[in-house]
């Protein structure tokens, strides 16, 4: 994805595979600087093959491959045990973009650390 990065900064054509969230999200964003590509029909294999066009379609593009959705996920112990906790993880939703900006910061600070500060 750098390289795709690196070639979209120097003007040239990118075509690329990506998932959300991702880091290069933050930087290649929807409507702007990128655009889904539509298939013309939801044909998978195996395990897969029952998905419906409404499960492989996103911002009425169908991209041909299932939608993921992120949840909280905790053991049936905790959440007994943690009622309020669990009514409070009922009802956050973090933005698709923050995740992505957070996702850019782990990609920051993994290639190169001295220059992220903790904290920011």
């Amino acid at each position: 994805m750098a390289d795709t990065v690196a070639r979209y900064r120097q003007g040239k054509p990118i075509l690329f595979f990506a998932w959300k969230p991702h880091w290069s999200a933050s930087i290649l964003r929807e409507r702007k600087e990128i655009e889904w590509l539509n298939i013309p029909f939801t044909s998978l294999l195996g395990t897969m093959e029952n998905f419906t066009e409404q499960e492989t379609s996103w911002d009425g593009k169908n991209l041909g491959f299932a939608i993921d959705n992120i949840k909280i996920l905790a053991n049936k112990k905790f959440w007994e045990a943690n009622p309020v906790a669990k009514r409070l993880l009922e009802q956050i939703e973090i933005p698709m973009e923050d995740v992505n900006l957070q996702d850019e910061k782990v990609k920051n600070y993994v290639t190169n650390p001295k220059t992220i500060l903790p904290g920011s």
